[in-house]
């Protein structure tokens, strides 16, 4: 089975990753990804600041939310070889609180911020909620 990992919210997490970096020659980077709601994984950093990657290759989340429980994969990848060999699925759950005080207002992204429109017809925007 997937290694799973369960943390309140706010608490730190350290996930490390199943592969050795320094198994490769050259060494191999790091990188980690979260599975999306289109069934993709899409690359954690550097967009997201409370996530981060050690050397080692472990992930490290601080101060956990609600929005950071999912499925994510490492993945390891040298110069020398052009694909990334990944690791199995880890699972990771923020557990709920209804009790816990909102600390992030919640806001909304559009990931194509331009957009053309006809004048007098119907424009569809796509926009992703997140926050608390």
């Amino acid at each position: 089975p997937a290694p799973s990992y369960s943390v309140a919210p706010g608490q730190h997490i350290i996930v490390p990753c199943r592969f050795d970096p320094s198994a490769s020659w050259p060494p191999a980077q790091i990188s980690w990804r979260k599975l999306t709601a289109n069934e993709k994984f899409d690359f954690l950093f550097p967009t997201e600041s409370r996530i981060f990657s050690q050397l080692n290759g472990t992930m490290v989340i601080v101060h956990s939310q609600a929005e950071d429980s999912g499925t994510y994969r490492c993945g390891a990848k040298n110069v020398k070889i052009t694909t990334i060999s990944e690791s199995d699925k880890t699972k990771l759950t923020v557990e709920s609180s209804s009790d816990q005080p909102r600390e992030w207002p919640a806001d909304i992204y559009v990931p194509q911020a331009r957009i053309a429109v006809v004048e007098r017809r119907t424009a569809v925007v796509e926009c992703i909620p997140y926050g608390k």
